[in-house]
Parts: C-alpha cells; sequence; structure tokens
C-alpha cells in the first residue's frame, strides 16, 4: 500500500511566497499545491496579479513612454486621478468595469492620435490604416463613456419610480392573464386577426340597417 505524500508545507515569509509563485510561473506543476495555498492566505495576491486592465493600462504605459521614465509614471498618475474623478464616492462594481474600460480606451485613443500627428516617413498604405486606427480607438473610447453615463442614469432611477413602473407591469402582466383565460391561444402559434374588406362592408350594413330600423 502506498502512502500518500505529506502535503507541501505553506509559504509564510515574503521570500517563500515569491520562490513559489516564480516556479509556478515558470510552468513548474509541482509548485501549484504550495501556490494556491499560498493565494488563498494572500487574495491580495491574486486580486493584483488577475486584474487584466492593470495589465493594459501598464502595457498601453509602456508602449506610449518607452524608456522615458517621467511620461510613463505621469501617466499613471493622470489615470489615478481619472480614476478618482470617474468613480466618485461610491461606485458600483459595474461602475468600477467600466471607468477601468474608458482609462484603457484613453489611452488607446490618446496614442493612435499622436501615431496620427506624426505621419512623417509613412507610406499611404500605413497612413490609411494609422486613420483607421484613430477612428476605431475614438469609437470603442466615446462608447465606453456612453455606457458608463448610461449605467448610471438606469442606477439613478429613484425607488418611486421603480415601484411605479412594477406596478405598472404587473397591472399589464393581469389583463394578458385575464385575457389568456377568456381566449385561450395555442403556445407554439399566435395569431392576430385582421378583419377583411368583406367583413368591414358586412359590419356598415349591419349599422345602417340598425340605424334606419
Amino acid at each position: 500500500m502506498t502512502e500518500n505524500p505529506d502535503p507541501p508545507k505553506p509559504a509564510t515569509t515574503e521570500q517563500q511566497i515569491r520562490a513559489v509563485l516564480e516556479r509556478a510561473r515558470s510552468g513548474d506543476s509541482s509548485a501549484l499545491p504550495a501556490m494556491q495555498q499560498a493565494l488563498d492566505d494572500h487574495p491580495e495576491i491574486w486580486e493584483q496579479y488577475g486584474a487584466l486592465t492593470t495589465h493594459v493600462h501598464r502595457s498601453w504605459i509602456e508602449l506610449i513612454g518607452g524608456t522615458d521614465l517621467v511620461l510613463k509614471d505621469s501617466l499613471t498618475r493622470q489615470l489615478d486621478s481619472m480614476r478618482t474623478k470617474l468613480s466618485g464616492s461610491a461606485p458600483s462594481p459595474l461602475e468600477s468595469l467600466l471607468v477601468e474600460r474608458i482609462l484603457a480606451c484613453w489611452l488607446q485613443s490618446s496614442y493612435a492620435d499622436s501615431s496620427s500627428a506624426r505621419p512623417h516617413g509613412l507610406s499611404l498604405k500605413q497612413l490609411k490604416f494609422a486613420t483607421k486606427r484613430q477612428e476605431t480607438a475614438h469609437r470603442g473610447y466615446l462608447s465606453a463613456i456612453a455606457n458608463l453615463a448610461m449605467t448610471r442614469k438606469l442606477l439613478a432611477e429613484t425607488p418611486e419610480r421603480s415601484s411605479r413602473r412594477a406596478g405598472a407591469v404587473a397591472a399589464g402582466s393581469r389583463s394578458v392573464d385575464q385575457a389568456a383565460k377568456r381566449e385561450p391561444m395555442s403556445h407554439d402559434v399566435v395569431t392576430v386577426f385582421v378583419p377583411s374588406h368583406d367583413q368591414l362592408s358586412r359590419n356598415k350594413k349591419r349599422s345602417r340597417s340598425a340605424k334606419e330600423s
């Protein structure tokens, strides 16, 4: 009978955690149990490492800033400032996601604008590509802003308006239920009856006869 191997000792110090994470990042599957334990014990690690929007922002900053450390640090500070202003005091999880999307689109759109503003040495084909990229990035940026504005508009609806709309929906449902009870219909097919020209003529004749009598 084979004995189960002892569970790996949890990484406790920062140096041990770093060593486990580095092994896991290099593809060492034997480090998986210790890595998972470290992530369970320190959720701040996976929260930061798994924040893809943060990686996206850093990639754009690296691309835009290049070797200019002042520009890269300034862009990071600018993002933090924009995030604070756009998020407000108590953003919902959905608002936070949309704010991060706006920041990523702002970086992308700004980079496309900057590239289009320096067309020197580009061929006609490259210029067309740069212009198309600029337009696409700008549309994405505006779309992200519009989505945040619409979300906030929906979230800002008062409970009174919501209750009125819920009451109207409930009343409509009751009317539909009553109509269904009066005239049961097939679940697969709904037929709309439109009176024909002959039917309309007969109805007019009946109405005229009733008036004459």
